[in-house]
């Protein structure tokens, strides 16, 4: 595959393109699109819709607008037969056009950069200096993906940048996380992303990938089959009605139906009736049966040696070059030279933009050829592409494509290249290289001289399947694995049950299996060999932590011989430590095992940290639970940047749960509901109910905080039913957070709160969330009146704060504060005033403006008016910093009880056009791209009627009664209100 660059042809300039039919409407959409991009904004932009139905012709479209615009244009696409080539799409995008830009790249790349781009695409290893990637890079993905963002913004500093990808419902793993990256963390500067593809086939990753583009950066395009009229302007002059309506039927009016139909018609107006048995085999998965059969006699029309060609072409790829096609064929370079002007003149392949290169018409087309060639010469096929491919020394990721489906049993040269193109795309791309690995195993003779090979093997097809969230597999391949390794092998035995086993046969929820093996494994390792059980010490230490067994965690800890271990268990080790100490409430001795941790990790590198990712993330809840929120963010900055570029996703979402606490106790909101919005997203894709719980858990809690409570309550819902009632701290969490949820929906009972506060205090020491709680409930029964029961949450949380951990000290005084007002409010206000003191030193600002808040009404209560007003103040705007809405809305509430007329929390704030609120002129944004009320909903996570509510105060404000109607009033006041 090549990229190109500009190359795009006009409907107009190729013969062999149809006039554009039913599609104005969609081209005036895409065209406001891009001017729009010439803000210096990125955008996304979906062309959604069925094979046949029109996209690859809009993609050319975009193309053509985007260049006459000046904006460069790079297109590519992903082939349904080479999914397993990593990053397919954006190397046949970019690479050429990067080979041709090499001096500005290389002036303009960060060297580390351009080296690791270069792994990538072949076209940037000319004449790049040769320089060390900094280290723990190692092709890692997501320093990858962060190089690809500065390439596309260099190449779109000129003149802007239009990025085209076809068909990407074939997209491989490796490009779906690129683009889910560039969603997420979008290229600065004018930078549009089309995509097309498939919404049968999509898969759910880039589905949820897609859908994280920011508001009023992105649109949905949904091309539909052409009306009857249109189909009837498509076909054209010269055929009868019954005939247009009959093909009309035939095809639904999708275009690529209805023109391979019309190139079968033999004369008597019957689309079949030149068909044959020579064209069997059945593979146009979702195509109609009369389209599936117009294709097969457009082929079976051609000379056999075109027909051969065909075939051949079909097996090398979705581009291809002559003399590949002549080598799968077994046919010389002239004669193929000479079959394939007859493939051109009948318009099955086309002349490629890339010189020497040719494509086929549809990929549809290519489907068709490829499955209709049989099945044993398509095997035979591959082998010969794959010879020929040698002989150029082409990589081994490329070989591979070819052998995987030629190579046969025991074939040791087969398994050479698979093992080796696995190795190669493991660190970037995981999934492709557990497939290659699996396809290995697959030719790997089972037999005693294979038994090392096999085992190393499999060994590194389970670390593969368990950072790619195959957990079922991971675990039964690691099993296999610990069957063949010899009894002695006590190292190996170890790291694959500590390490691979068990940690993923706990995300399948059966941590009891887990604990058990290691406990085999353990009692099998003699005292002499003891310096290798460190993964099992490891292991069962978190075990022990999860079942709130804290003693024995230390024990087990305390039995590793760190001086005489590999460095990266010495680090896991002083990770973990704090943990137990912290949770059994010993925070005086946790906080030195902190500040030890930080001594001994100071030196330590993400090589060192990477292979124990999970201990290091029990380090960063340490320091959630003692309150050391500044040093915890960075932490989990660290920890999850490791994680993404060593592929462990199974392990983001409980980091991601945790920076979001993090960010939201520091004050930035948004950026906490944007941390929980990718922890479930990954949990869902991961399958791991352990991970949905705390991921929901979280985002309920943000919720609350935000006076969400409806939506707050849902979330709680599904959390605690994916938490189930499993006793441990993930599931407790999850309930401690639907407790928090209820009593702000009303419901002050406090039954339910009460227990499972009691419940996770018996299981492990999570003092802020129990102390969240504790605030929660006194701050509403106070408001109440309900003193007696405020006291007794404050008398818990005087219980639980350790008495060596300043902050949490500080957060049990606000709950005790709250219970005081009743019987001495000016005591009460100088209390909460103390502890805002502490709160506010340690930047956790919305816990101090929780403190300041009750500040202020304590001295309302003690009818000193004159304190309690700038406390409601302060306490008002740092709640509208933290978008605190409920808890803002109380403390002006409050204000306005003492006689201050403030303004109305919420109220619409008339900043956008014809007097548009924020969040009117944000779904008019979206309107105007051409989303439906039910796409705008799912984006912004609101409900429908929200949505529809605030359409129609839309429509009211701009005079219209129609989305279409929009854009024409809104567009040229929305282009001035954007400039100025």
């Amino acid at each position: 595959m090549s990229g190109r660059r500009d190359q795009q042809i006009t409907p107009t300039a190729d013969p062999t393109l149809r006039p554009l039919v039913g599609r104005q409407p969609l081209l005036k959409v895409l065209g406001n699109t891009l001017k729009r991009s010439t803000r210096k904004t990125f955008f996304l932009v979906e062309l959604v819709g069925e094979p046949g139905v029109g996209k690859s012709r809009l993609v050319t479209e975009v193309a053509n607008q985007a260049r006459e615009l000046g904006m460069a244009t790079l297109a590519g696409r992903a082939a349904e037969f080479e999914q397993d080539a990593p990053f397919a799409a954006v190397v046949d995008a970019l690479d050429d056009h990067l080979e041709s830009q090499i001096g500005l790249l290389t002036r303009r790349l960060p060297l580390p950069e351009a080296r690791l781009l270069s792994s990538v695409f072949p076209g940037l290893t000319i004449d790049l200096p040769q320089v060390p990637i900094p280290a723990g890079a190692g092709g890692a993905r997501y320093r990858l993906h962060r190089a690809v963002r500065t390439l596309l913004e260099v190449l779109a500093e000129s003149s802007g940048l239009t990025l085209l990808l076809d068909d990407v419902h074939w997209a491989d793993e490796a490009t779906i996380e690129l683009l889910d990256y560039l969603v997420r963390h979008p290229p600065r500067g004018q930078v549009v992303i089309a995509v097309a593809y498939r919404p049968a086939q999509v898969s759910a990753r880039l589905r949820t990938a897609l859908s994280q583009v920011p508001a009023g950066q992105g649109t949905r395009v949904t091309v539909s089959p052409l009306s009857q009229k249109e189909t009837e302007e498509f076909l054209g002059p010269g055929m009868s009605q019954a005939k247009r309506r009959r093909l009309y039927e035939s095809s639904g009016g999708n275009p690529f139906y209805l023109e391979a139909l019309s190139r079968a018609e033999n004369g008597n107006g019957n689309p079949l009736a030149q068909i044959t048995g020579d064209l069997a085999e059945d593979a146009l998965r979702d195509v109609p049966d009369a389209v599936r059969s117009a294709l097969q006699v457009e082929l079976g029309q051609l000379s056999s040696k075109a027909l051969l060609i065909a075939h051949a072409a079909a097996v090398v790829g979705d581009e291809f070059e002559p003399a590949a096609a002549a080598a799968a064929a077994e046919l010389s370079d002239g004669e193929a030279l000479t079959v394939l002007d007859e493939l051109v003149g009948r318009d099955v392949v086309r002349i490629a933009p890339t010189p020497g290169r040719f494509r086929f018409r549809h990929p549809l087309v290519r489907h068709t050829a490829y499955t209709s060639a049989s099945a044993g010469w398509r095997m035979a096929t591959h082998g010969r592409v794959a010879a020929y491919l040698q002989k150029l020394n082409a990589p081994a990721p490329q070989l591979a494509r070819h052998v995987v489906r030629s190579a046969g049993f025991g074939d040791v040269d087969a398994v050479g290249v698979l093992t080796q193109a696995a190795r190669s795309v493991a660190p970037r791309a995981p999934m492709t290289a557990s497939y290659w690995l699996t396809q290995a195993l697959r030719l790997l003779p089972d037999i005693p001289a294979n038994t090392g090979d096999r085992i190393q093997l499999l060994i590194e097809l389970a670390a593969a399947q368990g950072v790619t969230s195959q957990f079922t597999e991971a675990s039964g391949t690691a099993l296999d694995v610990l069957e063949r390794l010899p009894a002695q092998a006590y190292q190996q035995r170890a790291m694959v049950a500590g390490n691979i086993y068990a940690r993923v046969t706990r995300l399948l929820g059966r941590a009891v299996e887990a604990r058990a093996l290691l406990q085999r494994e353990l009692r099998a390792v003699p005292a002499e060999a003891i310096q290798h059980a460190g993964p099992l010490h490891l292991r069962l230490a978190v075990e022990a932590i999860w079942s709130a067994e804290y003693a024995e965690s230390t024990r087990l800890l305390d039995q590793v011989p760190t001086e005489l271990v590999p460095q990266p268990i010495a680090y896991a080790v002083a990770a973990l430590r704090p943990m137990p100490a912290i949770a059994g409430g010993d925070g005086a001795r946790g906080l030195a095992l902190l500040d030890e941790a930080d001594r001994v990790l100071v030196t330590a590198t993400a090589t060192d940290l990477a292979p124990w990712l999970d201990a290091f993330t029990w380090l960063c809840f340490s320091d959630l639970l003692t309150g050391r929120y500044r040093n915890a963010l960075p932490r989990f900055e660290r920890v999850v940047e490791i994680a993404r570029n060593t592929g462990q996703n199974y392990i983001l979402p409980p980091l991601l749960v945790g920076q979001a606490q993090a960010a939201a106790v520091l004050g930035d909101m948004d950026e906490a509901f944007t941390l929980t919005e990718e922890a479930i997203d990954m949990a869902r894709v991961g399958g791991s109910q352990q991970s949905m719980a705390m991921a929901l858990g979280s985002r309920s809690l943000l919720l609350t905080w935000s006076g969400e409570h409806t939506e707050a309550l849902r979330v709680a819902a599904e959390a605690t039913e994916a938490g189930g009632l499993v006793p441990e701290w993930w599931g407790l969490r999850a309930r401690v957070a639907q407790a928090i949820a209820v009593a702000h929906s009303g419901d002050l009972d406090g039954a339910a709160a009460d227990e499972v506060c009691d419940l996770l205090e018996s299981v492990q020491r999570d003092q802020p969330m129990l102390l969240f709680c504790c605030e929660a409930m006194a701050h509403l029964l106070a408001g109440a009146g309900r003193w007696a029961e405020a006291a007794a949450w404050a008398d818990r949380a005087e219980r639980i704060a350790d008495p060596a951990l300043e902050i949490n000290r500080a957060l049990a005084g606000t709950v005790r504060a709250h219970a005081l007002t009743g019987t001495d409010p000016a005591a009460a206000a100088e209390l909460a005033l103390r502890c805002a003191a502490v709160l506010e030193q340690a930047g956790l600002k919305l816990d101090a403006a929780r403190a300041r808040l009750r500040a202020g009404l304590a001295f309302t209560a003690a009818k000193d008016r004159v304190r309690a007003l700038p406390e409601l103040a302060t306490a008002a705007d740092a709640f509208a910093a933290c978008r605190a809405k409920s808890l803002r809305a109380e403390a002006l509430r409050a204000t306005r009880r003492l006689g201050v007329r403030v303004a109305v929390p919420g109220g619409p704030k008339q900043s956008g056009p014809f007097g548009l609120s924020p969040r009117e002129l944000e779904i008019a944004r979206l309107v105007l791209d051409g989303h439906t009320n039910q796409q705008i909903a799912e984006k912004l996570f609101i409900g429908i009627r929200t949505v529809e509510t605030h359409v129609s105060h839309v429509f009211t404000k701009l005079g219209v009664t129609s989305r279409a109607s929009v854009g024409r009033v809104l567009g040229p006041a929305l282009d001035a209100h954007d400039k100025g």
